[in-house]
Order: structure tokens, then sequence, then C-alpha cells
């Protein structure tokens, strides 16, 4: 009798265990996606100044600020600085927006919450150095913030 509850407790640890392994089995879902629903490693841009906006497409201060980012971006065509849009919308609005206007920004989308990037309120921008750290934020948006002297100023000297 002994012998028989010791083999049914092994038994049931057993396949207990082996519910748990099949349940915590899960498809390795990537943080960031290009439009072609390829993973985008955001450490591939060391050595490059990184702009990145945090955006949606019901955001109308997002929207608007696209057209100072774009502006930015032909400031700094020259210079090693990567600009990224990313939002976590499903990829089909995403892949929509980019179709309907033709921003010269890379858009990805984000598989998760703007929380990842400590971000709390739409629209933010994160800038980072050639190193990956972060430099500065900026919430909100303001007219031609990315274009003004002391936002270029703050560019050049992480150049």
């Amino acid at each position: 009798m002994k012998q028989f509850l010791i083999f049914n407790l092994y038994l049931i640890l057993l396949t207990s265990c082996y519910n748990v392994k099949e349940n915590n089995k899960r498809e390795y879902t990537p943080e960031l996606i290009n439009l072609n629903s390829d993973e985008f490693i955001i450490d591939s841009y060391k050595g490059n100044v990184v702009f990145l906006n945090l955006w949606a497409t019901w955001c109308k201060p997002c929207i608007a600020e696209f057209e100072d980012i774009s502006k930015a971006k032909k400031l700094f065509q020259n210079d090693s600085i990567k600009f990224i849009a990313i939002s976590n919308e499903s990829l089909n609005t995403i892949k929509l927006f980019v179709k309907n206007n033709k921003y010269e920004i890379e858009f990805l989308k984000l598989n998760g919450d703007y929380s990842l990037y400590k971000a709390y309120g739409l629209p933010t921008t994160i800038i980072y150095d050639k190193f990956g750290k972060e430099a500065f934020r900026i919430s909100g948006m303001k007219k031609n913030q990315f274009t003004s002297n002391n936002f270029v100023n703050k560019i050049k000297k992480l150049l």
C-alpha cells in the first residue's frame, strides 16, 4: 500500500510538472517589427543618434508633428542620425497610414505598451546618443520644436 501511494504521488508530480512546462511554452514575440513583419532590433542603430518618436494614428498632435520631423530629417540628412516612428497599433493600421502619408521616416510596430519606453503620453520623442543611452526626451507637441535652434544644437552635440 505504501509503495502504491508513493508511486501515485510520483505520477501526480510528474504529470503536473509536465503540464506546467507545456503551459509555459510561448511563441517568441519581438518587441519591434518593421512593416514587412520582420523583427527590428534597435541596438542595430548603435553608432548613430536615434530619434525615436512614439505616436498613434488617432493622436492629432502626433500627426501634426510629422511635418516638422520630416524637416528635421532633411536638416540632418548627411549626419549619422536615424529617425524612427513607433506605434503599438495594428500593423495594418500603421501600413494604411504610411500608404496615405508619404513621410520619409522609418515606421515600426511596437508589440507592447508605450510604458516599455517609460512613455505615458503621446506624442513622446526620445533621443538616444550613439551608444544607445537616452540623451533627452520631449513629451507633447510644440510647433517647429524639431527644427528649432535649441533642438538642432542639442542634436549636433550628440553627433
